[in-house]
């Protein structure tokens, strides 16, 4: 995870190998609201601070709706 960052934005592919995983992943987090965009002109690119919180804390399981467990 060694990554040079001279701007509070990471591209695509930074993201990615920072947090060791495919971009798509991180265009998934992104579609789950984990992960903020930000637009430069047509470029995107991620927070460090999120990428951070992601690499510190983890990803929330995804919740599914409708489904209750009954104890016991």
């Amino acid at each position: 995870m060694e990554t040079t960052r001279k701007s509070p934005n990471a591209s695509l592919e930074q993201a990615a190998d920072y947090l060791q995983v495919s971009q798509r992943t991180v265009q998934n987090f992104q579609i789950r609201g984990l992960i903020k965009t930000v637009y430069l002109g047509k470029r995107r690119f991620f927070r460090w601070d999120d990428l951070e919180r992601i690499a510190k804390k983890g990803v929330p399981l995804p919740v599914e709706v409708g489904r209750v467990e009954h104890a016991g």
